[in-house]
């Protein structure tokens, strides 16, 4: 219920403000729903202060190639995707960096989930998204 209340939340926001941003233009619906969508879905499973805004560009062009990538394209022929969800994983690994000194209570329960198996595994974030190991 959390994670839903979250999500919601926060999709109505995001929702309300790119009604007021599109100021009565048309637009694809795809344009207007995935951004607000996606940002609130990150906050609601990563936390609010997880930089959605920052990864959301990112990540739509990641994927958008996902497919080729599932077909088995060269990933030569694929370089922007890829240092698209590279640039992903680096905001990743900096909000990572910057939770460890967040109270828990501060923190979603699959971010807290997250972080214990990790602190008890004894697992650094150089390792989990290292490039060359992914």
């Amino acid at each position: 219920p959390a994670l839903l209340d979250a999500y919601a939340e926060r999709a109505f926001e995001l929702l309300n403000k790119a009604i007021d941003a599109a100021d009565g233009t048309s637009m694809p619906f795809v344009k207007f729903i995935i951004p607000p969508t996606y940002c609130a879905a990150a906050v609601a499973l990563l936390g609010k202060d997880f930089p959605a805004e920052e990864t959301s560009a990112p990540f739509r062009k990641f994927d958008d190639s996902f497919p080729l990538m599932l077909a088995g394209v060269p990933r030569f022929m694929l370089r922007i995707p890829h240092k698209a969800w590279w640039e992903v994983i680096g905001h990743i690994k900096n909000y990572f960096d910057k939770i460890h000194e967040k109270e828990d209570s501060d923190l979603p329960p699959l971010i807290r989930s997250a972080l214990s198996m990790v602190n008890e595994a004894g697992w650094v974030s150089d390792i989990l998204l290292n490039e060359e190991i992914c």
